[in-house]
């Protein structure tokens, strides 16, 4: 037994206490983070974490189970030596850790995860093989052989309990947000198709908010209505393939709208036809302008624009519209003779 003096004792218990002292501090922080954090988290968060502790356990404990096996698999039946059993061990755990960590991830996405699921349970069929033959190496017991077997298997089936257990958290959380049929029976009476294409549009794109449903329908009938105003019934064969094909197959249409309103504004300004280039929609934005501003409600260039049917992006046009109406209401307040605007006069 070594002997210590009194100097290295009270060296020692200094030492101990600095250490501690040091160590105290930050996890004393911790666990106040920690404490708090459980405190403010929702019913589900606290179960979920006491589940993952558990499985987090249970697993560890498995784990080194199937090591022992593997390591000894890898010694006596392949002849492995050094580090290499170890590695082997290492090895098939991580592949199985790792396709079990992107099965957790897909689900959460909404994904079924089928691939990674599937090499997990080849990787547990390996292992139980493994563990099987080194059992039978070992002239063990029957029993034995199946306990040492099912190992790999025990920790699968726990980690398919917890997939299928937070998949299912996963889909009500979704699925919360609106409880009840997506299209209420009485717009399946009165509108039994238009009905059925807002469930397709609502199926295709996992839309489960019955309002979100309808804006897209109204959406995609108005930008048909559009294209049909504007180019006859037969404007399927003159617009750009992504238009037709997408209004047709009824998706991305908030991204079909906007190519839709490029298309159509381009269109006008080749034909001539763009209302930003029309005199007589100027003068009545000049006049509007001036009523508003009159009356104390000058509106914004953006709300000039929506107000005559010409593209939000069109500000200059907007800006040109006010310099016109503020010129009028210069000369008004100055006293001189207001010009009379023709409708024909150019912008």
């Amino acid at each position: 037994m070594i002997e210590m003096d009194a100097n290295q004792i009270i060296i020692a218990t200094i030492s101990g206490l600095v250490v501690f002292g040091i160590l105290f501090y930050p996890a004393m922080k911790l666990t106040g983070a920690f404490i708090g954090w459980y405190r403010k988290s929702p019913p589900r968060e606290r179960e979920n974490l006491i589940e993952n502790l558990i499985v987090v356990f249970f697993a560890a404990v498995t784990s080194g189970l199937i090591m022992q096996g593997l390591v000894g698999f890898a010694r006596t039946e392949m002849g492995l030596k050094g580090p290499w059993p170890f590695l082997l061990f290492a090895a098939l755990d991580g592949m199985a850790a790792f396709f079990a960590f992107v099965s957790y991830r897909w689900a959460k996405m909404g994904a079924s995860a089928l691939g990674p699921r599937a090499m997990v349970l080849l990787i547990v069929a390996g292992s139980s093989w493994f563990q099987w033959s080194h059992a039978a190496q070992a002239e063990q017991a029957f029993s034995a052989k199946v306990a040492w077997s099912l190992m790999p298997v025990i920790a699968a089936a726990l980690w398919e309990t917890v997939l299928r257990h937070r998949r299912k958290q996963w889909t009500d959380d979704c699925q919360e947000a609106w409880v009840g049929p997506l299209i209420p029976v009485a717009r399946w009476w009165w509108d039994p198709l238009g009905s059925l294409r807002i469930a397709r549009l609502a199926a295709m794109g996992h839309i489960t908010n019955p309002t979100e449903a309808l804006d897209l329908y109204a959406m995609k009938v108005e930008t048909q209505r559009r294209l049909a105003e504007a180019m006859g019934r037969r404007w399927r064969r003159s617009v750009p393939a992504e238009i037709s094909v997408r209004l047709r197959q009824g998706l991305h249409i908030r991204e079909t709208k906007q190519l839709t309103d490029t298309f159509l504004a381009q269109m006008e300004r080749d034909r001539g036809t763009a209302r930003d280039v029309d005199p007589q929609v100027f003068f009545e934005a000049v006049q509007y302008y001036l009523k508003s501003t009159k009356a104390d409600m000058p509106p914004s260039e953006r709300g000039l624009c929506e107000a005559f049917g010409v593209s939000p992006k069109k500000r200059r046009w907007a800006q040109k519209v006010m310099t016109k109406a503020k010129e009028i209401i210069k000369e008004e307040s100055a006293g001189m003779p207001v010009i009379e605007q023709r409708a024909d006069a150019h912008v």
